[in-house]
């Protein structure tokens, strides 16, 4: 009988470590969903001011080389993609490097920031390696329209109106260039 109730014991304990495992797990992933609601400090808010402002200054520092863009599109790719790093870098500030990391790693938007990162890296190779204004601006346009993408998923609605106006704005130039089935714009 003695070695029934130590049996028995030995499984109750194990059983109670991995309920007190589970209990572990259930509680931090609360305080991990607690901390994604809780409101952002006065710190948070002013880092993320201070680096989505940095960023636009800078984009818009950028936009005073584009018209010289053809001789240095050096000046204009590393302004510009330092502009477009620090607006990434602001809702990292704002909710956490890790959530920034999981958010665009996420299966829905991991093709958008595999676009992102590969327009910026085609932004200053396509400046700083091979010089060639083309390829600058063709990957500084990409790199728009991932920012652009990636920045408004975070907020509610925004993909929606967003695909609203990519597609509105498709229909439109198919149907100045005669693709869309109905008579072109264009005289030709």
């Amino acid at each position: 009988k003695m070695t029934d109730l130590s049996a028995s014991g030995t499984a109750f304990a194990g059983s109670a470590r991995v309920m007190a495992g589970m209990a572990t797990t259930k509680m931090m992933k609360a305080k991990d969903s607690v901390s994604e609601i809780a409101p952002p400090s006065k710190q948070q808010l002013t880092l993320f001011g201070v680096c989505l402002m940095t960023g636009i200054a800078l984009i818009g520092l950028s936009t005073l080389f584009l018209p010289m863009v053809v001789l240095m599109p050096q000046k204009f790719a590393l302004l510009f993609t330092l502009g477009s790093i620090g607006i990434i870098a602001s809702f990292g500030v704002l909710r956490g490097p890790n959530w920034l990391f999981q958010s665009m790693t996420a299966r829905q938007r991991l093709p958008v920031s595999a676009a992102y990162v590969l327009s910026m890296i085609g932004t200053l190779v396509g400046s700083l390696y091979a010089r060639s204004y083309l390829l600058t601006v063709a990957f500084s346009g990409a790199q728009v329209m991932a920012l652009g993408y990636f920045t408004l998923s975070f907020v509610p609605g925004g993909v929606r109106v967003l695909n609203m106006v990519m597609g509105l704005t498709c229909g439109l130039c198919r149907r100045l260039c005669g693709m869309g089935g109905s008579k072109s714009f264009l005289p030709m």
